[in-house]
């Protein structure tokens, strides 16, 4: 059993490019696919991750008890809207935690 969920987990690892080569379009891809678990799980992590990293550097000022889940939404709704702009545009051309970071931005303000 150990073997199987080893090899299912290396399966996966290996099928999603590495976290420094996530586009915003594939990360965007990967989010608005409800259907799909292991992607859902890997928008989570991806989102969190990068809020984690981020707190604490007065770019954004994420609320006492706000969810992963909640950023994660904050993010998919940012990501639907396709904003226009030059941030927006900016950030799709780079690595997918510029646009996570810039939907936490506008939404969660530094007041």
């Amino acid at each position: 059993m150990r073997r199987a969920i080893l090899t299912f987990v290396g399966a996966v690892m290996l099928s999603f490019p590495a976290i420094a080569d996530i586009t915003p379009q594939f990360l965007q891809e990967v989010c608005l696919d409800d259907a799909n678990p292991i992607h859902e799980a890997i928008c989570l992590a991806y989102v969190a991750g990068v809020a984690d990293t981020e707190s604490g550097t007065g770019k954004f000022c994420v609320p006492l008890g706000t969810s992963n889940e909640d950023l994660v939404g904050v993010v998919k709704a940012f990501m639907q809207k396709k904003p226009s702009g030059a941030s927006y545009l900016a950030a799709r051309d780079h690595n997918a935690s510029v646009l996570v970071g810039l939907a936490l931005v506008k939404t969660f303000p530094c007041n």
